[in-house]
C-alpha cells in the first residue's frame, strides 16, 4: 500500500513500543492491583520486601532491569533463582521486590497477617 515508503517510518516503532511497555508496566504495577494483566490472571502481585504495594517508578524500573538482566546474563540469570531459597531472580533481589501469590495471601488469618 505504501510502495515501500512505510519502511522509512519503521525506526519510530521500536522507541514507541519501548516507551509504551515502560508506561504499561509502571502503570499496572503501580496501580491498584500491583500487577500486570498476566500477573493478575495467575494471582500474582509484586510487593516490596517489606510488603508495600508497587508504585509507578518501581514498576518501570522492574521492567527495564528485567530486560537488561535477561539480555546480558541469560540463561545465567536463571541460576540465581535456582540457587537462592526464596527463588527470586537477580532483578528482584536488586530492587528489593518479591512476587507473591495473591490467593494465598488472602487466605492468611488476620492474626498472622498482623505479624507481617
Amino acid at each position: 500500500v505504501t510502495l515501500g515508503l512505510g519502511w522509512a517510518l519503521f525506526w519510530l516503532v521500536s522507541p514507541a513500543s519501548i516507551v509504551w511497555a515502560i508506561v504499561y508496566y509502571g502503570a499496572s504495577i503501580g496501580g491498584q492491583h500491583s500487577a500486570t494483566i498476566g500477573m493478575r490472571m495467575m494471582d500474582l502481585e509484586l510487593r516490596t520486601w517489606y510488603g508495600a504495594r508497587g508504585y509507578f517508578v518501581l514498576g518501570a524500573t522492574h521492567a527495564v532491569l528485567f530486560w537488561v538482566t535477561i539480555s546480558f546474563l541469560s540463561p545465567l540469570v536463571l541460576l540465581v533463582g535456582l540457587l537462592n531459597g526464596r527463588r527470586r531472580l537477580l532483578h528482584d533481589i536488586i530492587l528489593g521486590t518479591v512476587i507473591i501469590n495473591s490467593s494465598v495471601r488472602t487466605q492468611v488469618s488476620p492474626a498472622a497477617r498482623a505479624s507481617y
